[in-house]
């Protein structure tokens, strides 16, 4: 672990929760003999009328323990998925007096005297907290620090409660925390914090803070290895539901969980797809997904079916359907399918999915992916994906249903890379007409899986008019996708007419 680096995750968990966690054996067998303290912090936090210091990146505090002071100056911070690791300098203070030239010799890569230029530092809020702390021996090698932080944020009159767990690297490895949380999150529900105590407090003066987007951002650089660009993308998706998780909790949006889970967890799985043959594991990773992709997935699928059977029903007119049976029906599903959800994340299970990904990524091997850069293995997956659609389309005809749906996944695939850097053989018109055929198969695969939902739940009705109407519905939809195959197939033949596939360049390679 590096020098003068805080890695941490920072937690919500409530009251009950909290009794819970620490009864775990997997916390309580752990507790290092004698390492149990509890300790009472006042902290002050210190930045100019301006607020330059925080600009520049930095969250500047002194803290009293006891008769003891110290001062602390934090960096920017990295932040992957819940977890954020950042520069952290402390050194002796004299009271409540800011005192620059005692970093001196304590690394600080700042002159923070001349950042300031003269400009004076005044106390803008202070925090107090009950603070319990233990060691944690988490593996053999690695060291968790666990610190509960019981208190308030104070600015002027306002006031903001605290309530939150800290799970700190000491010693060992980041995948050994990283997994341990997870492992946390199986047992009582655990939800990330990404406001910081000085975020919190900025917020009680009605100040935005302008260090908020100073970090080290994660995500895919052309310079940078595949592997390390595929895990920022993981980690920048993780964050992100993350993120929307604690807002969902409290509020009654179960329907619309499709719209703010689904697309983060579908692209952490391509990303994984993307890795089978690089990363270790991966495979196991990805269907560890399934867990939570299934009813979002579900969710989505049944309010595609609703939306379509409005749109028929309302062409027919009900006089012919016998009064509108299945809409209420599929309300009923999608109101059950988003209180399962919302349950999910109730119990924190998108947080013990995450982190378990986040360690066994971590801690699995790469192969290859390691030094290759991020474009280079674009544009080498993008020439395989472009053979590959040329051997499968195969003859002329109609693409067989088997033979179409992988084709349509391998379209997906490359318009993906055509979004991201330039494919050899791929001119504008022709990225367009990809996107397009891309997009139009996507909807094709949710109509199928329409037809699914569909004959797996009305199939066996009991009521007349119901089962003629769900009868009535899938036929229709079956007869519309089976024409839309066809159509779809013919622009796929006449696309890859356009392309120079990699076995058919000319022979200088043009």
């Amino acid at each position: 672990m590096e020098k003068n680096v805080e890695t941490e995750v920072k937690l919500l968990v409530g009251k009950k929760e909290l009794k819970e966690l620490l009864e775990l054996p997997l916390v309580a067998k752990r507790v290092r003999k004698g390492s149990h303290e509890t300790l009472k912090l006042v902290n002050a936090y210190y930045d100019t009328k301006d607020l330059l210091l925080r600009q520049a990146g930095i969250a500047y505090r002194i803290r009293q323990t006891g008769n003891a002071f110290e001062q602390t100056v934090k960096m920017s911070k990295k932040a992957a998925g819940g977890l954020t690791s950042r520069g952290e300098y402390t050194v002796p203070a004299q009271g409540w007096r800011p005192d620059w030239t005692a970093f001196a010799g304590a690394g600080l890569p700042l002159d923070v005297e001349g950042l300031l230029g003269g400009a004076l530092v005044e106390k803008l809020f202070s925090v107090r907290v009950k603070r319990d702390v233990r060691l944690l021996q988490v593996t053999a090698d690695t060291v968790v620090e666990m610190a509960i932080d019981q208190g308030c944020v104070l600015a002027g009159k306002r006031k903001d409660t605290i309530g939150e767990v800290e799970l700190e690297l000491k010693e060992g490895k980041v995948e050994d925390l990283l997994a341990y949380i997870g492992q946390l999150a199986q047992h009582v529900p655990l939800y990330t914090e990404s406001r910081s105590k000085y975020a919190r407090g900025l917020a009680l003066l009605g100040k935005v803070d302008p260090g908020a987007g100073a970090g080290v951002p994660f995500g895919p650089d052309g310079k940078q290895s595949y592997a390390g660009a595929v895990k920022g993308q993981i980690y920048q998706h993780g964050t992100r539901i993350l993120e929307e998780q604690n807002a969902f909790r409290e509020e009654s949006i179960e329907t619309e969980a499709d719209r703010i889970f689904l697309p983060s967890f579908t692209a952490i799985r391509q990303d994984l797809l993307r890795v089978h043959s690089f990363l270790d594991g991966a495979y196991g990773m990805e269907l560890n997904l399934e867990g939570v992709l299934s009813p979002l997935r579900r969710l989505r699928c049944l309010k595609d079916a609703k939306a379509l059977w409005k749109k028929l029903y309302g062409v027919v007119g009900s006089e012919a359907w016998g009064g509108d049976k299945l809409t209420p029906l599929f309300e009923k599903a999608i109101a059950e399918t988003g209180r399962k959800i919302r349950a999910q994340v109730k119990d924190g299970v998108y947080t013990a999915t995450l982190f378990t990904l986040y360690g066994a990524m971590e801690k699995s091997t790469w192969n290859a992916g390691d030094y290759l850069q991020y474009e280079q293995m674009l544009r080498l997956g993008a020439g395989r994906l472009l053979e590959e659609i040329h051997t499968r389309l195969g003859e002329e005809g109609p693409l067989k249903d088997s033979q179409g749906r992988r084709v349509g996944d391998l379209l997906r695939q490359l318009a993906e890379i055509s979004a991201q850097t330039k494919v050899d053989g791929l001119d504008k018109d022709s990225r367009k007409k990809l996107e397009s055929l891309a997009a139009g198969w996507a909807e094709l695969d949710a109509c199928a899986a329409v037809l699914q939902i569909l004959s797996a739940r009305f199939s066996k009705a009991k009521e007349g008019t119901v089962a003629r109407q769900a009868g009535l519905f899938y036929g229709w939809l079956l007869a519309d996708l089976q024409a839309r195959y066809r159509k779809t197939g013919k622009g796929i033949r006449k696309w890859a007419g356009g392309v120079k596939f990699p076995e058919h360049a000319d022979k200088d390679g043009k």
